[in-house]
């Protein structure tokens, strides 16, 4: 969920989805430690979450996450494929937009 103002003050909350994103960042990084998997999923329905779970104005639904043990033996070949990231200097930037970091 996402809080769409502040508790402390009714103000409204810009970074809402940063920090739900941190948050989720770290729940991930913690669960594997406790070897956990995380599965994240962008395409809930919102307003069905809301009715079913109850989830009182002022926040949105934003994300689902399913927290567990893997079962091996559903593991696909790209689970088990090696990751292949997008290389740095392709997302670190420095002075303009693509523009590469000099340091990446």
């Amino acid at each position: 969920m996402a809080a769409r103002t502040f508790a402390r003050n009714g103000k409204p909350y810009a970074h809402a989805w940063h920090d739900l994103g941190l948050a989720t960042g770290n729940l991930t990084l913690e669960a594997g430690a406790r070897g956990l998997c995380v599965h994240q999923m962008a395409g809930i329905q919102p307003d069905v979450a809301r009715e079913t779970y109850g989830i009182p104005e002022g926040f949105e639904a934003v994300t689902g996450i399913a927290i567990g043990y893997a079962d091996p033996a559903s593991a696909n070949e790209r689970d088990q494929a090696p990751r292949e990231r997008r290389p740095l200097a392709e997302s670190i930037f420095t002075g303009a937009w693509d523009q590469a970091a000099p340091f990446v």
